[in-house]
């Protein structure tokens, strides 16, 4: 929808601290690239968080002692 959005005028340009998108095929390429990146990253972590999760209930029980510096 964003690179939809791009063609359409409705987005002009993207600026942030690192990028600078504008509406040429390379610039388009970039924003679908990136949230691409963006959404595999937080998919990746999301499954990371969940599996750390379940094995420490598995392992460690519920009532466990947190680590060092942690709080449950």
């Amino acid at each position: 929808m964003m690179i939809d959005f791009i063609d359409q005028d409705v987005i002009t340009d993207l600026n942030y601290k690192t990028h600078h998108f504008t509406k040429v095929a390379n610039g388009k390429m970039l924003v679908g690239m990136t949230l691409v990146l963006s959404k595999q990253y937080s998919d990746k972590l999301s499954q990371d968080v969940t599996r750390g999760v379940r094995h420490r209930l598995t392992t460690e029980g519920k009532t466990s002692i947190p680590k060092y510096g942690y709080i449950n």
